[in-house]
């Protein structure tokens, strides 16, 4: 199951957060059924991209004045906690609070930015991301299996 989440706490950077809870039984079962590397690796990947593409929509709707606040922007690497895996993607770094402050505030922005310009992108991609994920380990397994 992926769930996605968005941190939008005061003194925190602005980030979302993509995650995975319990995809650990279904890799399991394409480990026995492959190598253990190419699933593992498959399954970074997917997230990556997923993650990827939140990014790129995001990157479209942050507002832009001197052009920091949208060089901030990262996507994370992969992280592993127990039984969840999850990457996140972040914008502000040294400037979060200014990352807070547009994102949360009610400025109007020129066309096509926008405040949410992180929150909207994930949860537009929420109710897809497990279907995602496991499309994009498709492919990627059924890629390094052709060799």
């Amino acid at each position: 199951m992926a769930k996605a989440s968005i941190n939008t706490k005061q003194n925190s950077r602005l980030s979302a957060k993509i995650e995975t809870e319990g995809l650990q039984e279904l890799i399991n079962g394409l480990i026995q059924a492959g190598k253990e590397s190419d699933v593992r690796n498959s399954f970074t990947l997917a997230l990556v991209e997923e993650a990827n593409q939140v990014f790129a929509r995001s990157q479209q709707l942050v507002p832009v004045d001197t052009g920091v606040l949208r060089s901030s922007g990262l996507v994370s690497q992969v992280k592993t906690d127990g039984k969840t895996s999850y990457i996140e993607i972040s914008y502000g770094g040294p400037a979060s609070g200014y990352a807070m402050i547009v994102h949360e505030g009610f400025a109007t922005h020129a066309e096509p930015t926008q405040r949410k310009y992180l929150e909207q992108p994930l949860y537009e991609r929420a109710p897809f991301l497990s279907r995602n994920i496991g499309i994009r380990m498709k492919d990627i397994l059924m890629r390094v299996a052709r060799g």
